[in-house]
């Protein structure tokens, strides 16, 4: 009797078991898949696509149904860069105007970098080391939102620097501003914390005034997720990117008001979203001096295949412009182009080096039309991360301060 007791028992500890297995097999399958469809384990692209119905069929890589797709690839952008373009200063810059005009109508970009200095607000003040003080301020963009943001001052406010607008990637300004701190790249178990690497904070220290403010549907501002507010604007003729870029340019315009920083020396950088709007504000606002974008730049065609954010979407982009055209806007200001090194085997994988040196070659046949001026593809280590010695360098060769 004792016998089949203990048999007994060992069938169900050995059933539990093989149920708790189970489990932690499925729970761990489906947060991989959950992960992967998001962006951050790009290995598991099999099992995902195995795994997840095939009802969409721009996500199912193996049948011939990408009919979308394959349009999207065949299509030469209106507004392109052409030859004709290049012959001369003349007839490029004749084309960089018409480009540039058309480029903010299909952002549904509607600000010319307005600026209230009346609706700033001070909320308060740390002392962060390094004769740098960082200010947690807000602003009311031109449609009545009230933006957070981060400003980093020198305690000698009689030195007139150069400054930068570090622009978050998908996260929030306490990353940008250094106030969450980790080492972690982009997809390593922390990513959520640390891809930005307190970028603002860091170049503060090195010798700029930097101002890094929130993204709406991002941070503090998620109340509306960033598909819904892409969702409104598209319905109303709009971009998700087209609305933050207006907010964008207004924050060049309140660098440009304090007293301390050189109107002729603005900077702009971010990686990722941050990267993309570094990109666009770059080409739309001539205000800026010097363009950072990391993680970003590559190809817009790839880009759309197969895990497209809402977000990152401009109706018509791709019917007008490729992102050669869009960086060339940029010319003859300095710009760098960068992606991690380590892209395909930690990041998404589109961001990566082969792309983007097409990209920046394109855009390098109008830098050639001008004397002294800069443009690069650098690539960096690691991957999908803001990478702050290549951010020093860079402002501190082109936004030279007397």
């Amino acid at each position: 009797m004792e016998s089949r007791d203990v048999t007994s028992k060992k069938l169900k500890i050995t059933s539990l078991v093989v149920v708790l297995l189970v489990v932690v097999v499925l729970l761990t399958s489906f947060s991989a898949i959950f992960l992967y469809k998001n962006h951050h384990l790009n290995f598991l692209g099999p099992l995902y696509y195995q795994v997840l119905p095939n009802d969409n069929p721009l996500l199912d890589i193996e049948d011939d149904n990408l009919a979308l797709f394959y349009d999207v690839q065949e299509i030469e952008p209106e507004m392109a860069m052409q030859e004709e373009d290049l012959k001369s200063q003349e007839s490029f810059l004749k084309w960089q105007d018409s480009a540039r005009e058309k480029f903010r109508e299909i952002l549904g970009s509607k600000s010319n970098g307005e600026f209230d200095k009346s609706t700033l607000k001070m909320i308060s003040k740390a002392d962060v080391g390094d004769d740098v003080e960082r200010f947690e301020i807000s602003y009311e963009s031109q449609d009545k939102i009230e933006i957070p943001c981060y400003l980093f001052l020198h305690k000698n406010r009689e030195i007139e620097r150069a400054g930068l607008l570090i622009i978050p990637g998908h996260g929030s300004i306490e990353q940008t501003a250094g106030i969450i701190r980790t080492d972690a790249g982009y997809f390593e178990l922390d990513y959520n914390e640390g891809y930005q690497n307190g970028a603002a904070e860091f170049l503060a220290k090195e010798g700029f005034v930097t101002l890094t403010c929130e993204n709406r549907g991002q941070g503090r501002l998620d109340r509306l997720s960033t598909h819904a507010i892409a969702a409104n604007a598209v319905s109303i003729g709009r971009s998700y990117q087209g609305v933050i870029l207006d907010d964008h340019m207004a924050e060049v315009s309140l660098l440009q008001s304090i007293k301390s920083v050189s109107d002729e020396n603005i900077g702009v950088a971010g990686v990722s979203l941050g990267g993309e709007q570094a990109l666009y504000l770059g080409a739309v606002d001539e205000r800026v001096t010097a363009t950072l974008s990391f993680g970003w730049v590559s190809s817009h065609k790839i880009l759309v295949y197969p895990n497209i954010d809402i977000d990152w979407m401009v109706p018509n982009l791709i019917s007008y412009f490729d992102q050669a055209s869009i960086g060339a806007l940029i010319a003859p200001r300095a710009a760098v182009f960068s992606n991690g090194a380590e892209e395909y085997k930690k990041g998404p994988g589109w961001f990566n080096s082969e792309m983007a040196t097409e990209t920046t070659n394109e855009v390098k046949k109008a830098y050639t039309l001008f004397d002294d001026s800069y443009v690069e593809y650098i690539e960096h280590p690691g991957s999908h991360t803001f990478d702050n010695k290549l951010a020093a360098k860079f402002f501190t060769e082109e936004l030279k301060v007397e």
